[in-house]
């Protein structure tokens, strides 16, 4: 009697250790299938190398800026020149541009426009947070492109306008020609720092260092230039200072402001 009593006993007690170890690794696949979930949804970390219409816009991009260098070597030459030194021997060719520096003018300037947008991008962002916007990254440059582009559209229209008003047509096509090269070198000099940026993964802390060193030079060429086409006499300081900051300085702040608000639109 007493060992069929011990014999149901030891029955039930492995019959209590055998549900709680089923019990416990129960839980356990429960909570590891948990962490699987949770690992599957956690948004992965993108970077812009990883986009190939990004990578692909840039290539093409380089390419066509080895073209155009190797096309214009004696217009890049002949406007170095005329950039530093101010000579008197021009004649009818030089003050009219050809349709080929027109079409080459405006796609560096347009190169340009997607570079800067795409530092602009790569800072804002923080290079971490690409999944809270709505609208891929490759379209956003592109809306960046589109906006930066119009601004310097609408700007050289003001500056035709201003030129045109103010000084004479000679001095004006001068001033013209070298204001276009400074803005198509702009955009040539852009390249390798983007090309650093997107693929040495460069810290979102030091991304504004160079382009805002390059728009310090530009900016530095460009009043030069005016100065030793327009403002040559004793009282032109002034006149060049007050020229400057509200045909650059001030253009500047408004296209800051509005890649901010339009960055503000596409979150």
């Amino acid at each position: 009697m007493k060992d069929s009593i011990s014999n149901s006993l030891d029955t039930i007690v492995c019959k209590t250790n055998t549900d709680t170890c089923s019990s416990t690794q129960t839980n356990l696949s429960i909570v590891t299938s948990m962490h699987t979930e949770d690992a599957v949804h956690e948004p992965v970390a993108y970077a812009l190398h990883q986009n190939d219409g990004i990578v692909i816009t840039l290539l093409f991009f380089l390419f066509s800026s080895l073209y155009i260098i190797a096309k214009s070597k004696q217009h890049i030459k002949t406007q170095i020149k005329h950039l530093f030194f101010l000579t008197t021997d021009h004649n009818a060719s030089f003050l009219t541009r050809s349709g080929r520096e027109r079409r080459y003018s405006m796609f560096l300037m347009l190169q340009c426009s997607y570079l800067f947008g795409l530092a602009f991008f790569y800072y804002i962002t923080d290079n971490n947070n690409y999944h809270s916007y709505t609208i891929p990254p490759f379209f956003i440059t592109l809306i960046y492109m589109f906006v930066i582009y119009t601004f310097i559209g609408v700007k050289l229209l003001v500056y035709q306008g201003v030129n045109y008003v103010f000084f004479q047509q000679k001095a004006h096509h001068l001033w013209n020609k070298s204001y276009y090269f400074i803005l198509s070198s702009e955009g040539v000099l852009m390249l390798p720092f983007v090309f650093i940026m997107i693929f040495g993964q460069t810290n979102t802390q030091t991304v504004l260092v160079y382009p805002c060193f390059l728009l310090c030079l530009v900016k530095t060429l460009i009043a030069y230039k005016t100065y030793q086409t327009f403002f040559r006499n004793i009282h032109g300081f002034f006149h060049l200072i007050a020229y400057l900051c509200a045909l650059e300085m001030l253009p500047l702040c408004i296209l800051w402001q509005t890649l901010i608000i339009t960055n503000k639109y596409l979150l």
